[in-house]
């Protein structure tokens, strides 16, 4: 590395990289610079792989022993005409909408997404067609800069025109995830081609709640009024989706950042709002808990009142006690989070399974209580295997399948 520097000016965009062997990338995309078995030679070669791709598309199916459905043809159970859970003595699955024994083996961000940031680095690129013209869509950008660009797009629009490009790359991209024995368009996808096409997908909802305030990180307010109101906002996402049979579920958020803390929510919220519906409510709850300051203070050996926990900055640290009385309102702020959310979803569409918020790890004990209102427990592993312990664990813990 070079010498670093601190400084309190803004950096210098780079606008002229030294680049001694050339551009660094070909008009395909590729290096320029190195070699490989594979590489793409020519514009021809490019647009006749896409054609015959393409072509080949329609008679791309699953391999033998999939249902039309991407499920387990070997074990048919009731189908209802949507995906569902199912427990057979010995382990959960997901049930297709024939009555076929699903596992779901997808594949996240099935989108162009090859997108690349490209200020200041013009000189590196070989080819740069006009913004305005028929390569239009291959620059995004914030702001309306479109300072990216995206060479897979620009092949399919070089092989097939400006017109029909996108739906030509869903297709192949749809044949290409059945011939590879993938059953799902997974999250943060474009789903909307896999729902034209009557092919597994999951979808994640847009978590806004920009009018309910945050009591700690993103932890809405559940005691606040305007969070039952824009949980209803948040549910009618599902309008769209809720008689589709290809739909498997939906996603209520991703790794929601008040799971990362060492704190509980409720205990974070002390730190960092100093009034609101919900600190009300905990003063309310451990009125009901304890008679009056002193039983307070005695359980939490601390000297607390009730009116310091409804309002005020709290700065003190916390005994062991307080902070097992507030994991266990945490436990009622998470229930309440969910189980509004669920239920205004469900109001919307009765059909679909909720896959649960795709969690970190193990959840707290604190937690667990909220998320028995999932159909499913969603989880992200950041391993180089799955850890089946773990799952077997959650499985048990909430009786029900782990994605």
């Amino acid at each position: 590395m070079t010498a670093l520097t601190a400084t309190a000016a803004e950096v210098p965009r780079l606008t002229d990289p030294v680049l001694p062997k050339g551009p660094l990338l070909d008009e395909f995309g590729q290096s320029r610079i190195h070699e490989w078995p594979g590489r793409s030679r020519s514009r021809e070669e490019v647009t006749a792989r896409l054609k015959s791709q393409f072509e080949q598309a329609p008679r791309q199916a699953w391999p033998d022993g999939f249902s039309r459905w991407g499920g387990c043809t070997a074990i048919k159970l009731r189908g209802t005409g949507f995906f569902r859970t199912h427990n057979d003595g010995q382990r959960w699955w997901l049930i297709d909408p024939d009555g076929y024994a699903f596992w779901s083996a997808g594949v996240d961000c099935v989108r162009i997404d090859t997108a690349a940031a490209y200020r200041g680095l013009e000189k590196a690129l070989s080819w740069m067609p006009p913004k305005d013209g028929p390569f239009r869509a291959i620059y995004s950008g914030r702001d309306d800069e479109r300072t990216s660009i995206n060479y897979l797009a620009a092949n399919f629009i070089h092989a097939f025109g400006p017109e029909s490009w996108y739906e030509r790359w869903s297709a192949i991209a749809l044949a290409e995830l059945r011939r590879l024995g993938f059953n799902t368009v997974a999250n943060w996808s474009d789903w909307k081609i896999a729902a034209r096409a009557a092919f597994p997908y999951v979808r994640p909802l847009d978590y806004g709640f920009r009018e309910t305030p945050k009591v700690y990180r993103e932890m809405p307010d559940v005691f606040d009024p305007l969070f039952e109101k824009e949980a209803g906002s948040f549910a009618r996402q599902l309008e769209e989706t809720k008689n589709d049979p290809a739909f498997i579920g939906y996603f209520l958020m991703n790794e929601p950042t008040w799971g990362f803390a060492s704190e509980t929510p409720a205990a974070g919220m002390l730190f960092t709002t100093e009034t609101c519906p919900s600190r009300k409510a905990l003063r309310e709850w451990l009125g009901r808990k304890y008679a009056g300051d002193n039983a307070l203070s005695a359980a939490w050996a601390l000297p607390v009142t009730l009116d310091s926990v409804e309002r005020g900055r709290w700065t003190r640290p916390l005994s062991p006690g307080a902070q097992k009385g507030l994991a266990d309102f945490s436990a009622v702020m998470v229930t309440r989070f969910f189980r509004t959310l669920t239920d205004a979803c469900r109001k919307v569409d009765p059909n679909h399974l909720n896959l649960g918020i795709r969690y970190h790890t193990i959840p707290p004990p604190w937690a667990l209580d909220g998320m028995r209102t999932f159909d499913v427990f969603s989880m992200n592993c950041y391993e180089s295997k799955v850890r089946a312990a773990e799952m077997a664990k959650i499985a048990a813990l909430l009786s029900m399948p782990v994605m």
